[in-house]
């Protein structure tokens, strides 16, 4: 009833998530010779945030898919048969190219932008994170010349693999004077850095920059389409952020 891709997917974030598990493994006993060395007890940290993601993000997956199957029970398969908006509708293969983009789930549930930076088959792309937020979303460089020995240990990405069936279209932001105010991402040097939460303070639509301040330090830069995303995203990041300052002030 649901569909393959989904259920594809779900294999894969399964997958994923052993490998994690293994790796965890792995360090732990690591650990068990060598307890206060500094970079597995970080390895170990970070390990044990991605697998509670990558749970989370299962979890909700199969949720979502039992509710899907529910809903087309009780509705009939014509419900369940609606058209797609255009910019939900899958990229055909042919079209698809290294470095073609995209969106594509993570392990975690959510909907990023993507890069294909190769295929795995026929029937599955490699994709890296075209806005990555955090060090384990970047490109691992040493992964990229074959030459990481860190395996799934590695801080830094060596890419997701994704069934090519449940890829969608990139989204081009628009940008226009109505959307200052809006929470962002952006990046104010390599568009190869991390990419940090902000506001869209100004607009100009001749020049085509946003004015950006920076919420991690106040720091404000202009700054081209490019190097700015529209992300629902860095509202929630936002809003965890204002709920710990409440608390340490409760405290």
């Amino acid at each position: 009833m649901a569909s393959e891709e989904d259920k594809a997917l779900e294999d894969l974030l399964g997958y994923q998530l052993k490998d994690q598990r293994e790796s965890l493994s792995a360090i732990e006993e690591a650990l068990a010779s060598d307890p206060s060395n500094p970079e597995l007890l970080s390895v170990h940290e970070e390990l044990v945030g991605a697998i509670k993601d990558a749970e989370e993000g299962l979890f909700q997956l199969k949720r979502a898919r039992l509710l899907q199957e529910a809903d087309i029970v009780l509705h009939g398969l014509n419900n369940a048969a609606a058209v797609k908006p255009a910019n939900e509708l899958e990229p055909e293969r042919e079209d698809l190219d290294d470095g073609s983009k995209c969106r594509f789930r993570h392990t975690d549930g959510r909907w990023y932008n993507g890069r294909i930076i190769g295929f795995e088959g026929s029937d599955s792309a490699k994709i890296s994170f075209l806005t990555p937020t955090s060090e384990s979303m970047m490109m691992c460089k040493f992964f990229m010349q074959g030459r990481c020995r860190f395996g799934s240990s590695c801080r830094s990405s060596h890419g997701v693999d994704v069934p090519i069936s449940s890829l969608k279209n990139y989204e081009q932001t628009e940008w226009k004077q109505s959307m200052v105010g809006s929470k962002i991402w952006a990046v104010s040097g390599s568009k190869y850095e991390i990419w940090r939460v902000g506001e869209l303070e100004s607009w100009d639509d001749k020049l085509q920059l946003g004015g950006v301040v920076f919420r991690d330090d106040g720091s404000s830069a202009k700054l081209g389409s490019d190097a700015m995303v529209l992300s629902e995203y860095a509202d929630d990041d936002g809003e965890d952020e204002e709920e710990e300052e409440e608390e340490e002030e409760d405290g």
